[in-house]
């Protein structure tokens, strides 16, 4: 994902050096990239780098964002038109967009699609209430140092226990209720 600042004089989410020197060029990466939201906006609205939304747009895709949380890649069409860009261009951001889609099974008959048969309650489910709260809890821990991690490990385990006995309560109720 871009980002909305600039680096180096461009912006983080239309940059030759960031998105196709290092993330592609040298990381290797194969994926599409993704702007912050409005940061293509911001390419001709705040950090004044272009003049217009279609340069914006044009800038973004040329130098490897391929995918806009935003309104401004609306005006993508306007900008080939007036020759900011070329197909070919559009078309190196739409392969990658796609391959994602086709990679995630997009097309695929959902009962071909090993994701599309994982039920909310795997991902809804105590296990990973407990590790997003210890990452939050460890994210804590890191930034006030070493010392205070085996409290938050401590805090995490005693919410941990209190969040079981809250959900094996209301289990229990709506149970009774039931029946």
């Amino acid at each position: 994902m871009g980002a909305y600042n600039r680096v180096n004089g461009e912006s983080a989410s239309a940059s030759q050096r960031l998105l196709g020197d290092i993330l592609r060029r040298d990381w290797g990466f194969k994926g599409h990239v993704m702007s912050d939201c409005g940061a293509i906006d911001d390419i001709y609205a705040r950090h004044k780098i272009v003049a217009t939304p279609e340069e914006a747009a044009a800038l973004g895709v040329t130098k490897g964002c391929d995918l806009e949380c935003g309104s401004v890649y609306k005006t993508l069409g306007t900008a080939l038109e007036r020759g900011l860009l070329k197909e070919s261009d559009l078309d190196v951001a739409l392969v990658r967009l796609f391959t994602a889609r086709f990679r995630l099974g997009m097309f695929d008959p959902p009962e071909k699609v090993r994701y599309a048969q994982t039920p909310y309650s795997v991902n809804d489910s105590p296990e990973h209430d407990r590790l997003a709260l210890a990452k939050k809890w460890a994210t804590r821990a890191v930034r006030r140092g070493e010392e205070s991690a085996r409290l938050w490990l401590a805090e995490i385990n005693k919410r941990l226990k209190r969040r079981r006995r809250s959900r094996s309560s209301s289990r229990t109720s709506r149970r009774r209720r039931a029946s």
